[in-house]
């Protein structure tokens, strides 16, 4: 069955841009809803605390919803793991190119590889170059004080010159820390994006798309289509303010 194939998977895509936020690049980024709905006697099957929508045809493509929540600019991006198995006697071509979609009758734009990648690798420097300039702010304190450090609830800095440099030796390590995360990250969700393959008879490919969140319109039910081998495959989702 070609749930088989389709990868468990949390919501790795977002995981440099939520650590963004928590670096301090997020803002005040609103965000909304997006679920799984039947389609067409479609039903979600549940997958280790995932769902998964199957479709069957000569050729099968299951798609797995990455995060029920998104924002309106690319700090979240509404994302989908995209999976097809070849059940032609024939090779297939896949790419995003096979994917469209629609907010209600809105055309909605699909990320190509490279737009994806590059999105992703920009976010990720962002929050990288945070991170760098948080370690500029307390290693050099508001009135010049090398190793000033702010502590929750205190006014000025610490006056004892060991008790700054054990702070400030600890701040750096939790920079350090999230930067190695990032970078991890950023590397094991590149590997994951779906870019042009082929398929050979009885194979599989899949990876992860995006859409532009200003595309979707809520309370407009999301139409995913993907059409590969001569076939449509249509996967319904709502969206909500």
């Amino acid at each position: 069955m070609i749930f088989t194939h389709i990868p468990t998977m949390k919501a790795s895509l977002l995981l440099p841009l939520l650590i963004a936020s928590v670096v301090g690049l997020g803002g005040c980024t609103t965000t909304r809803t997006i679920t799984v709905l039947p389609t067409g006697g479609l039903r979600p099957v549940d997958e280790l605390g995932s769902q998964v929508l199957l479709s069957q045809k000569v050729s099968g493509v299951g798609v797995r919803l990455l995060a029920k929540r998104f924002s309106s600019d690319d700090k979240m991006l509404p994302a989908f793991y995209v999976g097809v198995v070849n059940g032609t006697t024939g090779a297939l071509g896949y790419s995003p190119g096979n994917i469209t979609a629609f907010s209600g009758d809105h055309p909605v734009r699909v990320y190509s590889y490279a737009e994806l990648r590059n999105t992703l690798n920009r976010n990720a420097d962002a929050a990288i170059s945070s991170l760098e300039a948080q370690a500029l702010t307390q290693e050099v304190g508001p009135q010049g004080d090398a190793y000033s450090v702010f502590l929750p609830g205190t006014q000025g800095s610490l006056d004892d010159h060991r008790l700054r440099t054990m702070y400030a030796d600890q701040a750096a390590a939790e920079r350090n820390h999230l930067a190695a995360l990032i970078q991890s990250m950023r590397q094991s969700n590149l590997s994951r994006l779906l870019r042009d393959s082929t398929i050979s008879p009885s194979g599989f490919a899949g990876g992860i798309v995006a859409l532009h969140a200003r595309d979707l319109r809520a309370g407009q039910p999301l139409r995913l289509v993907v059409t590969v081998g001569g076939e449509t495959h249509e996967f319904l989702f709502d969206v909500r303010s």
